[in-house]
């Protein structure tokens, strides 16, 4: 498991104040833009993996997709079955369906 990208915290640490990719326990975005005030006892520890909580929906709701390349250096996700070999979860769609549920601090 990798240390946080960001503000360095090993997995299941705190992240640092100010960091990038803390998740916001009152709504489940990222902490630094979502503007709400947390309990420091409420943060939720680096896991290892970015959004990983979106990706535990995605994979949940059995909702993959795959990237097609196009011209150049660009691409588009397309969805796919998670048998499709090149399957990952998809988190975009997941944003777009999940709730965040606070209590249990993971997507719903």
């Amino acid at each position: 498991m990798l240390n946080c990208h960001d503000c360095g915290v090993a997995v299941n640490e705190k992240h640092l104040s100010g960091c990038d990719t803390e998740v916001c326990p009152e709504c489940g975005h990222q902490w630094i833009g979502c503007g709400h005030d947390i309990d420091e006892n409420d943060r939720i520890p680096w896991t290892g993996e970015m959004h990983a909580e979106l990706k535990d929906y995605a994979i949940r709701r059995g909702l993959f997709c795959r990237s097609i390349s196009l011209d150049g250096p660009y691409c588009r996700w397309e969805p796919c079955s998670k048998d499709h070999p090149d399957a990952m979860p998809d988190v975009n769609r997941a944003i777009v369906f999940a709730t965040w549920n606070k209590k249990l601090k993971q997507f719903i």
